[in-house]
């Protein structure tokens, strides 16, 4: 097993403000946003969103 290390420690801590403040400008311009942009990167997503995440995958095919 190959093991890559992670490159998330060479994004600018800052960054998120930048995503973030394009995100607002999107929904006050009536846009759809859902906000991921903000969390622990190391965190594991819950069971339920991983289930749905796969049941999506496995009964919709990839274009």
């Amino acid at each position: 097993m190959t093991f890559t290390v992670a490159q998330r420690g060479a994004i600018s801590p800052f960054m998120v403000m930048d995503v973030m403040r394009a995100a607002n400008e999107r929904a006050a311009a009536g846009g759809d946003v859902i906000h991921l942009e903000v969390g622990q990167p190391s965190g594991q997503a819950p069971a339920a969103v991983r289930a749905a995440a796969h049941a999506a995958l496995e009964s919709h095919p990839l274009g």
